[in-house]
């Protein structure tokens, strides 16, 4: 159900002109907020196809566990657990893929910057166990898995907050 919810994680994007998504370089202000509308109205297109969990899942993934997240502002165990999940790995995600504004960040400095973000922007917990995926060379494996055909699971523009 994660990887469900994690494939369709940016589909609202598609509502989000193409002249904000590949701008090659800081957002705007209206650009932001622009960007910001894309995981309620992500949650809207799925809602008929994915469970309400899931659903929930993908309207929060950009909440923080601070509570200075979108769309609703939910912080700490308010945002359900498979939003948290996802934050992190789209957030990683987004720092290791080319943008459109920039190149992709190493994945020792990606991952030091979701490190420095714990108890901010990602909840500690999810933070902790991510870490223990890269300490085993999982998260490795799957990158280079994708590089070998598979595919990403982010389209996002800018690299979380920590960009």
């Amino acid at each position: 159900r994660l990887r469900e919810a994690a494939l369709v994680l940016d589909v609202g994007k598609i509502g989000i002109p193409d002249n904000v998504l590949l701008k090659p370089g800081p957002l705007d202000p209206h650009e932001r907020a622009r960007v910001e509308t894309h995981a309620a109205l992500g949650a809207e297109m799925v809602a008929d196809v994915l469970g309400a969990e899931q659903v929930s899942w993908v309207r929060s993934h950009h909440e923080r566990w601070d509570g200075r997240g979108y769309p609703d502002n939910l912080g700490g165990i308010m945002i359900p657990s498979g939003a948290r999940l996802l934050a992190v790995a789209d957030a990683y995600d987004a720092m290791v893929c080319e943008r459109p504004h920039r190149g992709p960040l190493a994945v020792d400095a990606a991952w030091r910057a979701v490190r420095e973000a714990s108890g901010a922007q990602f909840c500690p917990d999810v933070v902790e166990a991510f870490d223990r995926l890269v300490d085993m060379g999982t998260v490795e494996e799957i990158y280079r898995d994708a590089a070998d055909g598979g595919s990403a699971t982010s389209t996002d523009p800018a690299p979380a907050d920590l960009g």
